[in-house]
This record gives structure tokens, C-alpha cells and sequence, in this order.
């Protein structure tokens, strides 16, 4: 706006430091009609630098101009804060009542249709996906997977163009770059006051920033599992909320039977 005002200024001086007080009139009486014209003569009377020509210095007319609109957003700022703190004061009176949720947002790197448990986009029976899992979980004297990789494991029990359905459903819905900003759309929608994330990784790149746009503090630990890049996120809306300490506690312990030493693959915040 004040750039639109500037430019029509110069356009009016024809580069020159005054305009015409009468181009400033019609100007005025085009872009603010409903003030009369005893206000706009008060109010371009202090710019007037020439009586005689009645030319206006529009440099410091201009610089009134930024000085009032710069007043008008102080003044409305500070009306917006005292809005803020009686209402944090009104709501400090009444009995607390929030909402919390809970999402599993399915980790990035996990989020494979081709896993024996997912396979979205086909027709598939509890025996076909048995028969499936049985594939998948063969493993060879060596102790090495007897059908690695996708398709091996599902060869004879899906058709080509099963095979084809699955991969298609993968690359629209479960492609990271395809669903991560469907998550956020999920995390609005929720409108949760206390949000838990499961299952979630790429805080520090996503999850981290889109929730604090979303007026949100967070905090996130990374699953104890060292093959696992997905942790667990707590959330809180700030201006309910406010972060006193945060702890972490180890979770699902299970024994390595290498060297039996008890390892942790889950954990809460």
C-alpha cells in the first residue's frame, strides 16, 4: 500500500519534490470521499511549502502518512494483546477441558505397499495373504531369505497385473513425497490440543517446523532401536500448554539371542 502511495506521488511530481495541492485533492477526493473537504484541507495544510502556487511537499507528507499507519498497527497490536491476556485470564477461571489425539503417521522409510502386510489395491484372501507371509518368511539352511525382494516373495500367488496394482497404489499413497503433506492435512483436521505422533520420523525437516506454524510446541525421541530411524513425538498447543520438563522411558525389551544382551525397541515420551 504506502508503495502504491509512493509511486502515485512521484507520478504526480513528475520527479519533482512538490506536487500540485490541487492534483492532491482530487486525488484525496477519488480515495477517501466519505472525508469532507475541510478535513482534507486540515490535513494538507501542514505540507503546503509554496502559498502562492500552493505546492505540497509530498516527501514529508508521505513520511505523516507511514507515521500514522505505523500508530494505527502499534495501537492495534496492543488491543490485540490486551484481547489475549483478558481472555487467558478469563479462561484461568473456568475448569480446564482439552482434546488429545493420537496418530500413527506410518514412518517415511517404512511406508512400503509391497510389505506382505500391506499390499493395498487387490482383492486378497486371508489364505492368498498367508501363503504370501509364508514366502516371505522363508529362509535358506544359510539362514538368508529363500525369496528376497519384491516381487520374489509373491511370485505364483499374485498375477502380473496384481503385481502391477500394488506397486501403483504405493507410488500414489505411501511415496513419502506423495503423503507427507497429507499428514499435516490429517493433523488439522484432528484440531487436538495435545497431539502424540507415533511412528515419526523426519521431525527436524517436517514435523518440527509444520507443527509450530500450527501453533504447536513439540518434543521427539528417536526409537532405542539402532536399525530404526522413527521415534515418538508429544505435542501441545501453546497458549494452553507450556513445556515444564520433558522424560523419556524405554519400552518392549526383547533378547538379542547372539549375545543375549536385553535391547529396547520401543520408548514414550
Amino acid at each position: 500500500m504506502m508503495q502504491q502511495i509512493r509511486s502515485c506521488f512521484q507520478q504526480l511530481s513528475n520527479g519533482k519534490p512538490t506536487i500540485r495541492a490541487h492534483l492532491l485533492r482530487e486525488l484525496l477526493a477519488k480515495v477517501m470521499p466519505e472525508v469532507s473537504v475541510e478535513k482534507q484541507e486540515i490535513f494538507l495544510r501542514p505540507f503546503i511549502v509554496n502559498g502562492e502556487t500552493e505546492e505540497v511537499d509530498h516527501n514529508a507528507l508521505l513520511g505523516a502518512i507511514l507515521e500514522g499507519a505505523e500508530d494505527a498497527r502499534a495501537k492495534e497490536l496492543q488491543e490485540c494483546r490486551e484481547e489475549v491476556h483478558a481472555l487467558k485470564r478469563s479462561m484461568s477461571r473456568q475448569p480446564l477441558e482439552f482434546t488429545v489425539g493420537q496418530y500413527n503417521i506410518l514412518a517415511g522409510y517404512m511406508g512400503n505397499n509391497m510389505e506382505p502386510w500391506f499390499l493395498y489395491g487387490i482383492e486378497l484372501t486371508p489364505e492368498r495373504r498367508q501363503e504370501i507371509l509364508k514366502l516371505h518368511g522363508e529362509r535358506r539352511p544359510d539362514g538368508k531369505p529363500a525369496n528376497p525382494g519384491w516381487p520374489n516373495y509373491v511370485k505364483g500367488v499374485l498375477t502380473p497385473e496384481e503385481i502391477k496394482q500394488v506397486e501403483e497404489v504405493h507410488q500414489n499413497s505411501f511415496a513419502w513425497e506423495r503423503r507427507k503433506d497429507r499428514l499435516l492435512d490429517v493433523i488439522r483436521d484432528m484440531d487436538s490440543d495435545v497431539l502424540s505422533l507415533v511412528e515419526c520420523d523426519h521431525y527436524e525437516d517436517h514435523f518440527k517446523p509444520a507443527l509450530e506454524q500450527m501453533g504447536y510446541e513439540s518434543t521427539w525421541r528417536k526409537r532405542p532401536r539402532p536399525s530404526s530411524a522413527d521415534g515418538c513425538c508429544l505435542a501441545w498447543r501453546r497458549g494452553i500448554f507450556s513445556l515444564l520438563a520433558a522424560a523419556w522411558r524405554e519400552l518392549g525389551f526383547q533378547v538379542n539371542q547372539v549375545d543375549r544382551r536385553r535391547l529396547s525397541h520401543r520408548n514414550m515420551i
